[in-house]
């Protein structure tokens, strides 16, 4: 079997591993000043990997250790406080190391250890949260962030995907505001790939989460990083390419990381029975992963109003909506702006500035086959 150094299910190591060496140190920066920050990026944009970097090395070199919640696996506000008291639980547990779960318990605040339920098995345990009303979640939230607080430890706390924090109630934003505001020793990371509810939350000066933390935008991966990652990854994949493969390539992914990622390693399966790859290839690739995603495409697009149609065609046809409010197109300007507020909610379109581009650069290639 063929070597494919390209991945895109997995996090990239070592040359794979897109940098992004700005927005790294400034992010380790904040978390070594214990400053807190707010990462806004779409899907597909590399910002779980990128903070997956940013934990690894700050843990290796400044020994600054990491609590990773993922708020979209928890379902209801319940869930999502079990979650804090868990991972507080297990920190605790490795803080005291062999101690028994009495003495960790007895180390938590009252408010937390006598809602715990620990349920023992054979060389391990799990923990459970046991509450008679919903109301108290928030108090329980809070306490269990402000206790971090106490153990003088170097931490930083990743909340994922935070907007779906906002499916729940009671509102937890509060708790957690007062915990990330009133931590002298833990910073907080506040993560999420909805780009208008992430703005909503932390931008919007009405919102209760407005100034919580320095705010970071991840846009598309510049055109020469994206050029070295073929390189390298066609090189460790043993594989030559023609002339035009990388700028085909480059011209099709739109700076995408994932997207790049996921192209690269089809070309490179591809061409599994030979050593070198051409733009035949990359056209053969293309064609296949858009054939094999048409039904999708045709679905969205078979749902979209006869505003939205013409927006989404004229934007992929000319690779933004730059110069779409100047177009020919029988809308008004607050139809055309509407209609891409929606477009982004939707997360068909990302914003980038004042711009907007296509989301998925094969349903840009899909889009222009269909519109032309």
């Amino acid at each position: 079997m063929r070597k494919n150094a390209f991945s895109f299910s997995k996090i990239s190591e070592g040359a794979l591993f897109v940098d992004r060496e700005r927005e790294k140190k400034i992010i380790e920066d904040y978390i070594f000043n214990k400053q807190n920050v707010i990462v806004i990026a779409p899907r597909k944009m590399g910002k779980t990997w990128l903070l997956t970097k940013v934990a690894e090395e700050m843990k290796n070199r400044e020994s600054v250790e990491n609590i990773w919640i993922d708020v979209s696996k928890t379902i209801d506000a319940g869930s999502f406080a079990s979650t804090i008291v868990k991972e507080v639980f297990n920190f605790q547990k490795i803080s005291l190391g062999t101690e028994s779960v009495q003495t960790i318990l007895k180390a938590l605040p009252k408010i937390i250890a006598s809602r715990i339920n620990v349920q023992m098995k054979v060389g391990s345990f799990s923990v459970g949260l046991e509450v008679k009303n919903k109301e108290e979640y928030g108090d329980i939230v809070s306490e269990a962030l402000m206790f971090l607080n106490t153990l003088n430890k170097k931490l930083f706390i990743v909340f994922d995907e935070f907007q779906d924090i906002t499916n729940y109630e009671p509102d937890f934003t509060g708790p957690i505001r007062y915990a990330a505001q009133h931590s002298d020793n833990v910073s907080y990371v506040f993560m999420g790939s909805k780009q208008t509810m992430m703005r909503k939350i932390f931008l919007n000066k009405d919102s209760i989460m407005f100034n919580l933390g320095a705010v970071i935008t991840l846009n598309r991966i510049p055109e020469e990083e994206i050029r070295n990652l073929l390189t390298r990854g066609f090189a460790l994949s043993n594989v030559s390419v023609s002339k035009g493969v990388i700028d085909k390539i480059v011209e099709v992914t739109d700076g995408y990381p994932y997207f790049t990622q996921y192209f690269a390693y089809q070309i490179v399966q591809s061409a599994a029975q030979k050593n070198k790859v051409t733009v035949k290839d990359v056209d053969a690739a293309l064609n296949a992963i858009v054939g094999g995603d048409s039904y999708l495409f045709e679905t969205i697009l078979s749902k979209k109003s006869k505003t939205l149609k013409p927006i989404l065609c004229y934007i992929a046809a000319h690779d933004s909506s730059k110069g779409i409010f100047g177009a020919n197109l029988p809308f008004s300007n607050n139809t055309i702006n509407y209609a891409l507020k929606v477009l982004e909610e939707e997360e068909i379109l990302i914003k980038e500035g004042k711009q907007y581009f296509i989301a998925n650069p094969f349903f840009k290639v899909f889009l222009k086959e269909k519109c032309e």
